[in-house]
C-alpha cells in the first residue's frame, strides 16, 4: 500500500523514501528529529507509525496513530494505520472497528476497503468472512489495476477456501508487479493444496529470491519437504510390509524359492518407486529449492530424524528383497525399526503442529 500523501516537508519526505526503499531504522531516527521540532504534525506521527510498523513495534505504533487521529481527527490514514497495527497484535475485533472509521472518512480511497478486508478475514466467522469479500471486491473495483487490491482479494479467497479465485487473484496480482513476493507465496501454497507440487516450489523460491527475509516463504519451501517425506514414508511402509508378508510366508532353506524371486521382483518394483520419486519429483524441483531441503535435516531435528528413519527402512527392506531368508531377517528387522521411528517422529509433528494452529485461533 502507498505510504503516504504527498507534500511533506522535506524531512518526513525523505522518511518516507527510507520507508519505500525498506529502510525503517534509518526513517525512525529522522522522524523522531520531526516530531521533536513538529510535534502537533498528525502526518509526521502517521509516518512514525508506520515506521513503527515496518519496525514490528505495534503497540508503539497504535499509539502514534491515535496520536495522529487527535491532531487530524477528519483523515483516514492515523485509523488504517490504528488498524494495522491492531493486526499484529492479534486484536482484530478492534482493527475491523479502526478500518471501518478508516472507510468512514474516505469511502474512496481502495486502501481503506482493503485494509477492512484484511482485518475482517482473520476473524474467522462467517460474517465477517463476507464483510472481507465485499470490501476485497470494493477494493478490486476501486483499483483494478493495482496489484495490492487483487492480492488482498487473493487472500481472503483463500481463507474461504474458494482456490480457482484465490490463484486467479494472484496471478493478476503478479501481473502487474511481478516482484511481489508474497502474492508468489501464497500462489505457492494454492497450487500446494491444488496438487500442482512443482508450480508451488517455484512460486516460493521466487518469493525468497524476491525477499529473502520472508520467513513465511521459507516455511512453506519445508512444507513442500514435509509432503515429500511422507510420500517417501508410503512408499517405505508399503515395501516393508510387502516384503515382510513374503518373507514370512516364504519357509526358507537353501535352494532358489518362488517367493524369493517374488521378493527380488518387489525389490526392483521399489527402486523404480524411489527412482520416480527421487528423478521427476524432487529432480524437477528448482535448484534453490533442493539446495534448501537439503539442510533440513540438520535445521528441523524431526526432519533429520523421519528422514533417518525412511533410509534405515529403505536400506533394511533393499536388504531383505535380495537377499537369502535367513539374511533377510536382519533387514526386515532394521526396516521395521526405522519405518517406526519415523512413525512416531511424524505423529509427534502432527499434534504439535495442530496444537500450534489453535494457539494461533483468535478468542
Amino acid at each position: 500500500m502507498t505510504v503516504g500523501p504527498p507534500g511533506l516537508d522535506p524531512a518526513s519526505e525523505r522518511a518516507r523514501v527510507l520507508l519505500d526503499a525498506g529502510r525503517p531504522a534509518e526513517a525512525e531516527e529522522v522522524l523522531r528529529n520531526a516530531l521533536a521540532a513538529m510535534p502537533e504534525d498528525g502526518t509526521t506521527w502517521c509516518l512514525y507509525a508506520l515506521c513503527l510498523v515496518r519496525l514490528g513495534r505495534a503497540e508503539e505504533a497504535l499509539h502514534a496513530a491515535s496520536r495522529a487521529a487527535a491532531l487530524e481527527p477528519e483523515e483516514e490514514w492515523p485509523h488504517r494505520l490504528a488498524s494495522i497495527a491492531l493486526c499484529s497484535l492479534g486484536d482484530h475485533g478492534r482493527a475491523v472497528v479502526a478500518a471501518r472509521e478508516a472507510i468512514r472518512r474516505e469511502p474512496d480511497l481502495w486502501q481503506t476497503h482493503a485494509q477492512l478486508a484484511l482485518a475482517a478475514h482473520e476473524l474467522k466467522n462467517p460474517g465477517a468472512a463476507d464483510e472481507a469479500w465485499r470490501a476485497a471486491a470494493h477494493a478490486v473495483t476501486l483499483a483494478p489495476e493495482e496489484a495490492e487490491t487483487h492480492f488482498v482479494m487473493g487472500v481472503v479467497a483463500q481463507e474461504r477456501g474458494d482456490l480457482t479465485t484465490a490463484e486467479t487473484a494472484y496471478e493478476r496480482a503478479l501481473s502487474l508487479d511481478p516482484s511481489h513476493a508474497a502474492a508468489m507465496n501464497n500462489l505457492g501454497l494454492v497450487q500446494l493444496r491444488r496438487g500442482k507440487l512443482h508450480q508451488a516450489v517455484e512460486g516460493f523460491t521466487s518469493s525468497l529470491r524476491s525477499d529473502p527475509r520472508l520467513e513465511v516463504a521459507r516455511e512453506n519451501v519445508e512444507s513442500v519437504g514435509w509432503r515429500l517425506t511422507t510420500y517417501a514414508y508410503y512408499l517405505a511402509f508399503g515395501g516393508w510390509w510387502v516384503l515382510r508378508f513374503l518373507h514370512v510366508s516364504d519357509g526358507g532353506g537353501d535352494g532358489f524359492t518362488t517367493l524369493y524371486a517374488v521378493r527380488i521382483a518387489v525389490g526392483l518394483a521399489l527402486l523404480a518407486g524411489w527412482a520416480v520419486l527421487g528423478v521427476r519429483m524432487v529432480g524437477r524441483l528448482p535448484s534453490v529449492a533442493r539446495r534448501y531441503l537439503a539442510g533440513m535435516p540438520s535445521r528441523v531435528p524431526a526432519f533429520g530424524l523421519m528422514a533417518a528413519g525412511i533410509l534405515g527402512c529403505v536400506l533394511g527392506t533393499m536388504f531383505a528383497a535380495f537377499t537369502p531368508h535367513d539374511l533377510a531377517f536382519i533387514g526386515m528387522v532394521l526396516a521395521g525399526i526405522s519405518i517406526f521411528v519415523s512413525f512416531i517422529t511424524s505423529w509427534l509433528v502432527t499434534i504439535n503442529a495442530r496444537k500450534r494452529k489453535r494457539d494461533r485461533r483468535p478468542a
